[in-house]
């Protein structure tokens, strides 16, 4: 089933150039973007489908629009972006930003729960997303690792048509953005029983200095798991 709980009917607002503002927000599963004439809230348009839409104005004017959109073939949800110039009446995609598995999705179903978008100085679009990595440490073998089963922030950007969205750090073969390790520690010496403390991270924020490095906040979680013992050889 396709659509979006009531409190996820999120909001967002930027300033465009002539300095009116643009909103963004979800009506049930519908993207809307809004701008104040002086008079009236003029329709924009309605460029997608899901939540958490986030609005933002490149130094062109140009405008830019991310949210999180339910990809029914893998049953999770994925972040996408279009674009849409000053004078212009379509959205447009970057490199598939809108189709697919859009931004997030590229590399393999994400199922994000949160996601953020920024443009830099220069016009780029960045984009936060949380998701699990790939890969995940094997904590019998050792002590802190990035665990496969904990969210991480990974953060790409538009690199343009020839290399197209790209990981700002690692991928998710990695910690990403957050590189939030997990750690080992032991509960019984003895028998080499141990105990995980899982850490990961959520709910991501962006922004984008004026020499174009992005700063990236998020919340830092923390769960601690049962005890496991280590393998162990043995001798007859």
């Amino acid at each position: 089933m396709r659509g979006v709980v009531p409190e996820h009917r999120n909001v967002s607002v930027a300033i465009a150039p002539d300095g009116r503002p643009v909103v963004a927000y979800t009506d049930w599963d519908a993207i809307v973007v809004k701008r104040w004439t002086g008079i009236e809230w003029e329709l924009v348009g309605v460029p997608g489908s899901g939540h958490v839409p986030q609005i933002a104005f490149d130094s062109r004017g140009r405008m830019v629009v991310a949210w999180l959109q339910f990809i029914p073939a893998t049953q999770g949800w994925e972040a996408f972006l279009v674009v849409r110039e000053p004078d212009g009446s379509d959205w447009e995609a970057l490199g598939g930003s809108d189709s697919g598995g859009g931004i997030s999705g590229a590399d393999g179903p994400t199922n994000s729960n949160t996601m953020a978008l920024a443009v830099a100085p220069d016009g780029t679009p960045y984009v936060a997303f949380d998701a699990m990595p790939t890969r995940g440490a094997d904590f019998t073998g050792v002590s802190s690792g990035i665990a496969a089963d904990r969210d991480q922030i990974y953060v790409k950007r538009w690199a343009g048509p020839a290399q197209g969205w790209v990981f700002v750090g690692s991928g998710r073969e990695g910690g990403g953005a957050s590189n939030a390790r997990s750690f080992r520690y032991n509960v019984d010496p003895a028998t080499g029983a141990f105990s995980l403390a899982r850490h990961g991270a959520l709910s991501p924020s962006i922004a984008v200095g004026p020499d174009g490095r992005p700063l990236v906040a998020f919340i830092y979680t923390r769960r601690r798991s049962k005890a496991a013992a280590i393998p162990r050889a043995s001798t007859v």
